[in-house]
């Protein structure tokens, strides 16, 4: 190449000279001139290096798939890492090729042409002289193809996006070869090192090694520390490579949903210590290491962090499990973030979770783990105010509980009903089940169980018109809740004791138990439960007549409910705001 270069700038060729006496000569030709030099698809800093000039008259453009990392010893490079086209980039782009007529005669398709395709350059030139070739064929049939053959249908001889992926691939060290086809398989739309090192089951040292490398190859991206993802045509490439190059895909799967359960155990034992856990897990993978916490609170901060993260990865990897036959995995996992679920109330995965589980279940006929998934549904509806559905789990909960001699787990199906029968006002029902939950509580020793019953027993009292008996028996539950450190059950008891005190018009100990709420919620990070005691905090304020404060409170639940971006409770406090609703309505929460 030198040597060509050469010739181009009228010095004689040296076809038998070494590199390092071609580059002098180069360098020495440029020496006096102005020249924009462009070096195209770079394969690594070696190959660039000799033909790099030694003034700063020239100046050099290189295109790389990597980072070229070389360049700082011998510049100051100004880099520019090009993602996708923007969406009106890419529309233009596709327009230039097909012609403005046909791209306004679908205007739907194309715009779906260019998500399918990624917004990558050379997909959409790929995608778009396929139309062109083919002038009777309609869009949406194009788009059709693509999402059933993408990789396919944007191959042609002398444009292959495969073949350009390849390319990258080629120059990458064993493990980061390795790793690669692997992530293709991940379902998630991030991934983190850690996961990915359970994943392949390799040292964290060794995965973050290989990630770097994948992500200066721009064959993965960085989006936050140690997460990352895929461009969907890479993950196209990596999932095609891995049907032909991984052999042990059902383990590997074993590996990483073993890691997300062993690490969502450690996460959810930190956010409640208190909570006892009768689920019997298997034992790890060899060179699986999950994720663990300290007990202290910036421990427990660190655990909710991670569970956030993961959210969206929850359901993928459970329905991951359940493809490759790992259903008991399948299963545990939506149980075992009980705690995430109740602090968080992501409501769309928590029920979608535990319905994949309930299938994972019955295709083990398990009913005992049925029994487990149920119990958490039936929760799950009734904290959304879907009752009736609500009522049905929770007496398939209760009969499977008791098919399978589960004591324990009656216990919680037992108390979760009374639970719904309190909030249907039927008071001879909760005061039953909670009785019964009761006994078995103790026989277990706990406590939580034993104080959240206690509560049910005082709403009990509350329904029969026993206000006092019934604010002494949730004083008894907040003590025994404080006694064991949970938070969660402080709150649930608070709310229960404010609406014993609205009831009796006594509106002062009613502010100061929802202050308290208020704080509780804080630490505990329950954004929900703050934004509900700060709703209910301004109703009883306004009773009061202390509307400015009213007000104030309502905002900060407002900007609560917008974070959390639940629509219902962002509506119910600005009709509020807006003088709409009586201060005396009930809000969400308020029961």
């Amino acid at each position: 190449m030198l040597a060509d270069l050469l010739r181009s700038l009228g010095v004689p060729a040296a076809g038998t000279a070494d590199v390092e006496h071609l580059a002098a000569l180069y360098r020495s030709a440029l020496a006096e001139r102005r020249m924009l030099i462009v070096l195209d698809n770079a394969a690594d800093f070696a190959q660039i290096e000799p033909l790099l000039p030694g003034t700063a008259r020239c100046a050099v453009i290189i295109t790389s798939r990597e980072r070229l990392s070389g360049l700082t010893l011998r510049a100051s490079p100004h880099r520019l890492t090009l993602g996708p086209m923007s969406e009106d980039e890419s529309l233009a782009l596709l327009t230039t090729v097909l012609g403005k007529e046909r791209a306004d005669r679908e205007p739907a398709a194309l715009a779906s042409l260019a998500n399918r395709c990624g917004r990558l350059p050379l997909a959409l030139r790929v995608a778009a002289e396929r139309a062109v070739t083919t002038p009777d064929y309609d869009l949406r049939d194009l788009v059709t193809e693509l999402d059933s053959e993408r990789l396919d249908v944007l191959g042609v001889e002398d444009a292959d996006v495969r073949t350009v992926f390849s390319w990258s691939l080629r120059r990458l060290d064993p493990d980061a070869a390795r790793l690669f086809p692997l992530l293709g398989l991940y379902p998630g739309p991030q991934i983190s090192g850690r996961a990915a090192a359970a994943f392949a089951g390799m040292p964290h040292t060794f995965a973050r090694r290989a990630t770097a490398r994948l992500t200066h190859a721009h064959l993965l991206r960085a989006v936050g520390r140690d997460r990352y993802t895929f461009h969907d045509l890479i993950r196209d490439y990596a999932a095609e490579l891995a049907d032909r190059e991984v052999t042990d895909t059902s383990a590997a799967v074993h590996r990483l949903v073993s890691w997300y359960l062993h690490s969502a155990t450690a996460a959810c034992h930190v956010l409640a210590p208190f909570r006892f856990d009768p689920m019997a897990k298997d034992d790890l993978p060899r060179g699986v290491h999950p994720l663990g916490w300290t007990s202290d609170d910036p421990g427990a901060l660190d655990a909710l962090r991670w569970c956030d993260a993961e959210l969206a990865n929850f359901v993928p990897i459970i329905q991951l499990a359940m493809e490759h036959g790992h259903h008991k995995l399948a299963w545990q996992l939506p149980v075992t973030l009980w705690t995430y679920w109740l602090q968080r109330r992501p409501w769309t995965v928590w029920i979608r979770s535990h319905e994949l589980a309930r299938q994972a279940a019955r295709t083990l006929g398990d009913r005992a783990a049925e029994g487990w998934v149920v119990t958490n549904m039936a929760e799950g509806y009734r904290r959304m105010g879907e009752l009736e559905q609500a009522s049905r789990l929770y007496a398939e909960a209760r009969d499977l509980r008791a098919e399978v001699g589960d004591r324990y787990g009656l216990a919680w199906a037992l108390a979760g009903s009374a639970f719904l029968a309190a909030d249907l006002r039927d008071d001879g029902k909760a005061q039953d089940f909670a009785d019964r939950a009761t006994q078995i509580f103790v026989q277990y020793k706990d406590v939580q169980g034993q104080a959240l019953c206690l509560m049910t027993r005082g709403d009990v009292l509350r329904l029969r018109g026993d206000l006092d008996g019934g604010l002494a028996l949730c004083a008894l539950a907040l003590g025994m809740m404080s006694d064991i450190a949970s938070l969660e059950g402080q709150v649930h008891v608070l709310r229960k004791m404010v609406e014993i005190h609205l009831a009796r018009n006594d509106f002062p100990p009613a502010l100061a138990l929802l202050d308290d709420t208020v704080v509780t919620s804080r630490e505990l990070r329950d954004r929900w439960a703050q934004a509900e005691a700060l709703t209910r905090r301004g109703d009883v304020l306004t009773e009061l007549g202390r509307r400015d404060e009213a007000r104030a409170s309502w905002q900060q639940a407002l900007t609560l409910y917008d974070e959390l971006d639940d629509a219902t409770g962002s509506r119910s406090v600005r009709e509020l705001l807006a003088g709409a609703l009586p201060a005396t309505a009930a809000r969400p929460g308020s029961t």
